[in-house]
């Protein structure tokens, strides 16, 4: 609303009444502040209180958000570490060694299978007991005890080789003189070759065998030596006999095969 120009201004003039929010007007009365209602402002929104929170909604400017549970986080940590140890733990069983036992019952049938063996190589025999093997130990006599140690063939050298068709046996044989005095051994004399059909055969010189058990023998003395037979290649099985004393009948004879 314009004043008009024209019209004088009259000084110190009110504004009308009731017309609140003008210079000088107080606010109309009963609304705020009114007996019986003191503190109804302050009752809506109390002092240092925030309004109520709803979910979906910022919360108030001031008020901390909430804070989650960690409780179920660290029961998956708990859960993921014990599977880890259990993967773990069998893994390593299964890299681990196997630890071969061996019972009392398999040690003593091992004892028991090799003692026969071992007794047969060394227990002296009865010439009487028939053709030896290679290895027994055999008492020909009171004087002599004997044994082949091994039998193998050869084919000689360039100087010495024998004929066409034959090859030498070669007899490693050990003796032991288990009398009192000293006693002499000829392998030419005492010592007889023969194949399955009874042929005998004489000895020979196979310089690449090794010496002969020949000479003296001391009392309570061993003797070892190399006896060499020409037979035919195609003879495979053969006897030694040993006959330490011409005049007697104590024997001893083994079977050999190459």
């Amino acid at each position: 609303m314009q004043n008009d120009p024209n019209q004088p201004v009259q000084p110190n003039q009110p504004f009308p009444p009731n017309q609140p929010g003008q210079p000088g007007q107080p606010f109309p009365p009963n609304q705020y502040n009114q007996p019986g209602q003191s503190g109804q402002f302050n009752q809506q929104y109390p002092y240092n209180q925030q309004p109520p929170y709803t979910p979906g909604v910022q919360p108030p400017y001031g008020q901390p958000p909430k804070k989650k549970s960690k409780l179920g986080l660290i029961i998956g940590i708990v859960v993921a570490a014990l599977v880890l140890c259990g993967i773990i733990g069998a893994v390593a069983a299964n890299m681990k060694p196997a630890t071969t036992t061996t019972s009392p019952t398999a040690t003593s049938q091992a004892n028991t299978s090799t003692t026969p063996q071992a007794t047969t190589q060394t227990t002296t025999q009865s010439p009487n007991q028939g053709n030896h093997k290679v290895g027994d130990v055999v008492k020909v006599n009171d004087k002599w005890t004997a044994q082949v140690l091994d039998v193998k063939t050869s084919t000689g050298n360039d100087i010495i080789k024998p004929k066409a068709g034959n090859v030498f046996v070669i007899v490693h044989v050990s003796l032991k003189n288990t009398s009192s005095e000293t006693l002499t051994m000829s392998s030419l004399l005492y010592f007889k070759l023969q194949d399955k059909n009874g042929q005998a055969y004489n000895e020979t010189i196979d310089p690449d065998a090794g010496a002969t058990p020949d000479g003296k023998v001391a009392a309570n003395s061993p003797l070892a030596g190399f006896i060499v037979y020409e037979v035919p290649s195609a003879q495979h099985n053969f006897t030694l006999q040993f006959t330490p004393d011409l005049v007697s009948d104590d024997q001893a004879t083994w079977d050999l095969s190459v």
